[in-house]
């Protein structure tokens, strides 16, 4: 009797929903989805009350066949409403066991939300990432059940995180980026049992400097659990560096970023002997040539005594070419392995480059490499290319920059990323995220913006930028992409929110919209410091006819006077028999820097003006046919 066939399991599956879609045709992606349904992603600003009722009932309906559903985000969905927030806040706690929930992206959540977020039976992972519009302020409670915590940018001072970590009970990574805790954060850190606990502690940009630093690192044992530890730029000094070292050499952390301090080199290097330590970035340090030369030797050493190659991070420090040359050629004479190396973004000359490839094919061994933003020819990036093609497990990555002068460099380019895709590069070539402002040209982390909007999830990321790109940059960047890396490059996730400076001419704003408008985006939240109003109209005609856009948000300082030429001009877009729906204009404290949110409530309704265009493809006749010649109808909503 022959055997009977077993179906394959279906895979799980992610569905974004947006605030134009009706309730029946949500419904009807959520029946075709059925039992594989495993993330629900609401994106869009505008989204009913009505509408979220509206789903979540068809979702308590169907709650048999939607076994796997256990994820939901809410990225960039405006909550400022209570009783919105509420709704949802009662179908989360009725729905079950839930794996993964985010509020997050200028949700803007009020403190009496963001307590109630903590209270959310959810195992998996927790995000308030960027969701209160200030300082939260959040009382002491019963304990937050996600094992994944994600606080980044929520106004959390020493003081209220004093009251928070006892709630902390099973948490094993906790993001606290961006939050002001200083020193005084650090003790508390330190005083905190749960943190023998964590697995994972990201602390960039939390000003805890030499003294905050030094705390946690004392606090950890050989028994603490932590293995990923981020100080990237929180002020620690070359004075401060020798007792932070000394301290972790008990611990058993594995990965440690100390990206964008004041480092020099000289108490960096006994990191390298930590038999523990596999994964160390010291991007954007002023680390120089000799620095290098020694680091050479301690990698020797540590090779000749056993230990794990090392995943290294040395994007855009300060050393020359001759210091880079003398460090790959005694690499390769000392025949040092490594399982990553980034020098991303270090202006290395032709025969540095050349050295490199030299010493990959005499002796260095290195399983994963980034050399991009370091002006490869076509010549450098092909030879790169047919070495790593004959590496098992080996990833190349180059990057998509190029000078007009080096002639057939963006072919060449393209070919890298066909081979080694950019969906599948590895976390550890990219920790260059952290970076100092005061960089001349293209800085690597304007440059990777695009990489992050073309993969992955890429709102997440690019709130690694420290320092918002100027409209300027984003004009070099795009002028120093090959077309062909442009295209390759199209923004085609469902919804970005993009952090950016000051854009003052419509060369720069025509930029932007060239690197945005290439792919599906569907729902755009741009954030700059002020606006003009020629740059503002240049958006909306890109915006309006990019094919697949529909909603725009704009957040920014709006000088009094533009505000009624601007709303004119919205009124004429959605007019048009165009795409795009929904544009708002969110009003910015003008009193506030860029990585400050608070909202100007003299502008518009509580510091927001909407208007929306009545989506004529669900406004159909009782016959079911579509209505024609009518023009589109255009709602303010505030």
């Amino acid at each position: 009797m022959p055997k009977r066939k077993v179906p394959a399991a279906r895979k799980s599956s992610a569905l974004t929903v947006f605030p134009w879609e009706t309730t029946v045709e949500v419904a009807g992606r959520l029946r075709e989805a059925g039992g594989s349904l495993a993330r629900l992603q609401f994106s869009g600003r505008h989204f009913e009350r009505e509408q979220f009722a509206e789903v979540f009932t068809f979702l308590e309906q169907n709650k048999k066949r939607l076994t796997k559903l256990d994820s939901f985000l809410f990225p960039g969905v405006m909550l400022r409403d209570d009783r919105t927030f509420d709704l949802i806040h009662r179908f989360l706690c009725g729905w079950g066991q839930l794996q993964s929930v985010q509020f997050e992206r200028g949700s803007f959540l009020s403190k009496k939300s963001i307590g109630k977020c903590l209270l959310l039976p959810c195992r998996g992972r927790l995000s308030l990432r960027f969701a209160s519009s200030g300082s939260v302020d959040i009382a002491r409670g019963p304990a937050v059940r996600a094992k994944k915590i994600w606080l980044d940018f929520c106004g959390i001072t020493p003081s209220s995180l004093k009251a928070l970590l006892p709630r902390f009970a099973g948490v094993k990574e906790l993001d606290l980026c961006r939050n002001a805790l200083g020193a005084t954060g650090g003790k508390v850190l330190a005083s905190w049992k749960g943190l023998h606990e964590l697995d994972c502690l990201d602390m960039l940009s939390t000003g805890l400097g030499d003294a905050g630093a030094l705390a946690i690192c004392t606090a950890l044992s050989p028994q603490s659990k932590l293995q990923t530890f981020y100080l990237g730029q929180n002020g620690i000094t070359e004075r401060g560096l020798p007792r932070l070292v000394a301290a972790l050499k008990g611990a058993r952390v594995r990965t440690l970023s100390l990206a964008a301090n004041a480092l020099k080199g000289s108490h960096v290097l006994p990191l390298v002997q930590n038999e523990h330590l596999i994964g160390l970035n010291v991007g954007n340090n002023p680390l120089r040539d000799a620095f290098l030369l020694r680091l050479a030797e301690a990698l020797r050493e540590r090779q000749a005594g056993g230990k794990p190659p090392m995943e290294l991070n040395l994007a855009e420090i300060k050393a020359t070419p001759r210091g880079w040359r003398k460090f790959f050629h005694t690499l390769a004479e000392n025949a040092t392995g490594l399982a990553a190396l980034s020098i991303e973004h270090n202006a290395l000359d032709g025969a540095a480059r050349d050295v490199l490839i030299a010493a990959l094919n005499s002796g260095l061994e290195v399983r994963q490499l980034n050399v991009s933003q370091n002006e490869m020819t076509a010549r450098q990036i092909g030879a790169l290319r047919r070495l790593f093609a004959k590496k098992k497990d080996g990833y190349l990555y180059t990057g998509y920059l190029t000078s007009s002068r080096a002639q057939g460099a963006g072919a060449a380019l393209e070919k890298v990323m066909r081979e080694f895709p950019t969906s599948r590069i590895p976390d550890c070539l990219l920790w260059s995220r952290t970076y100092a402002k005061d960089m001349s040209g293209i800085p690597a982390t304007v440059a990777n913006l695009l990489l992050f909007s073309a993969t992955s999830v890429p709102t997440s990321e690019l709130r690694r930028c420290l320092v918002p790109p100027s409209g300027k940059q984003l004009l070099q960047l795009y002028r120093s992409m090959p077309a062909s890396i442009r295209h390759t490059f199209a923004c085609n996730v469902p919804a970005l929110q993009f952090f950016i400076g000051k854009i003052r001419t419509k060369e720069e704003a025509d930029a932007l919209c060239h690197l945005l408008f290439k792919g599906s985006l569907q729902s755009l939240n741009i954030r700059t410091p002020s606006i003009r109003l020629e740059v503002l109209r240049t958006i909306l005609a890109k915006a309006a006819n990019h094919t697949s856009l529909k909603e725009l948000v704009l957040q920014s300082t709006f000088d009094p006077r533009i505000v009624a030429k601007a709303a004119a001009n919205i009124r004429q877009t959605l007019a048009r028999d165009c795409p795009l729906l929904n544009v708002s204009l969110v009003g910015l404290d003008r009193h506030l820097i860029q990585t400050k949110t608070r909202i100007d409530p003299a502008f518009g309704d509580r510091g927001v003006m909407c208007w929306q265009r009545k989506n004529e493809k669900t406004k159909r006749p009782k016959d079911g046919r579509r209505q024609s010649g009518k023009k589109p109808r255009i709602r303010r909503l505030s």
